[in-house]
């Protein structure tokens, strides 16, 4: 029998699959730098308007604000949920694990998102960071999630593709997997729970 009574996922390279295109203005390197920066940070803590951040990044990347919103719109739209991943999660509720996702996304983007079918009644709870005003890898993100679920952190396993997300996870006392291979994540979780 397994002590795990939690699943912790990320969203963006675990649940979905990205597959951003490139506009005339803006390469997905020149995306991906804008995801780094601290004005977009803030956007994922929902302590800045989409404006506001555009424009800054407009400037700093000299690319109009509006190329930048209509970019992210499409790296929003471009998500789709990973099939695999979707039916770990629906077999971890049919063995009464609890699942949740946390996931750092604007407030914009995640509503964006929410219109898309999908089995967003699975999870037991969703933190979006734009909604919390906390990111990964603040502490204080992890903290406020896991007295939300209530679960202890030694009955958690936390899944997320970046590694500075996983370390703050261990920290706290979660079991911590880094999802660079979606089936061989899988399959880890499966053995962990025993499911």
């Amino acid at each position: 029998m397994s002590s795990y009574k939690a699943v912790i996922f990320d969203m963006g390279d675990v649940l979905f699959s990205w597959n951003p295109q490139p506009t005339a203005q803006i390469s997905l390197q020149t995306l991906h730098l804008m995801t780094q920066c601290d004005r977009w940070f803030d956007l994922e803590r929902g302590t800045i308007t989409p404006e506001d951040c555009y424009r800054e990044l407009g400037r700093r990347f000299s690319v109009n604000g509006t190329e930048i919103a209509a970019a992210f719109e499409q790296a929003t739209e471009s998500l789709t949920p990973n099939s695999t991943m979707t039916s770990l999660v629906q077999d971890l509720k049919q063995h009464n694990i609890r699942v949740y996702m946390m996931t750092n996304i604007p407030r914009s983007n995640y509503d964006q998102l929410r219109e898309m079918e999908y089995i967003w009644n699975e999870f037991d709870e969703i933190f979006a960071s734009g909604y919390m005003g906390m990111r990964k890898p603040d502490q204080c993100f992890y903290e406020h999630v896991l007295g939300v679920i209530n679960v202890p952190p030694t009955e958690t396993i936390f899944v997320d593709d970046r590694m500075e997300n996983i370390v703050s996870a261990i920290k706290l006392g979660m079991s911590g997997i880094q999802c660079v291979n979606v089936v061989e994540t899988c399959e880890k979780i499966r053995l962990m729970t025993g499911i």
